[in-house]
């Protein structure tokens, strides 16, 4: 994973973003925002633990996590679930536990980054870009 450290990914597009949102129970309004703004994403490391930023243009969501240690955390649609990161090689697990488990698997490359989410029957797919430092 270090390799990919510090590097602040673009979202270039998102397949399945409105399914999956409205599969979660998301209003309509809040569904509209998150399919039309500009969105960064970047994992940052200090010893063992992460951060893991998420800038939209209205909103900015840190995640701070030690590599396979669960959390209860209220997400950002209002949820309480438990919440952990696993690391394999190049690819960065997150599952979101409560009555249904969200799943986003980050696979980290040189010239991109793949978000997959996994909810219900919904598979959302985010294709990210590395922007120039």
């Amino acid at each position: 994973m270090e390799p990919f450290l510090n590097i602040k990914y673009k979202l270039e597009r998102c397949d399945n973003l409105d399914e999956l949102l409205d599969e979660m129970d998301v209003n309509a309004f809040i569904r509209k925002i998150a399919s039309s703004v500009s969105t960064t994403i970047q994992l940052v490391r200090k010893g063992d633990e992460y951060t893991l930023s998420t800038k939209m243009l209205l909103m900015t969501t840190t995640q701070k996590f030690k590599m396979g240690e669960e959390k209860d955390v209220t997400t950002t649609d209002g949820r309480k679930v438990k919440n952990v990161f696993t690391v394999d090689g190049n690819v960065l697990t997150e599952k979101q536990i409560g009555d249904q488990t969200l799943t986003i698997v980050r696979e980290f490359a040189e010239n991109e980054m793949i978000a997959t989410s996994y909810y219900g029957n919904v598979v959302c797919k985010a294709y990210c870009k590395p922007l120039k430092q």
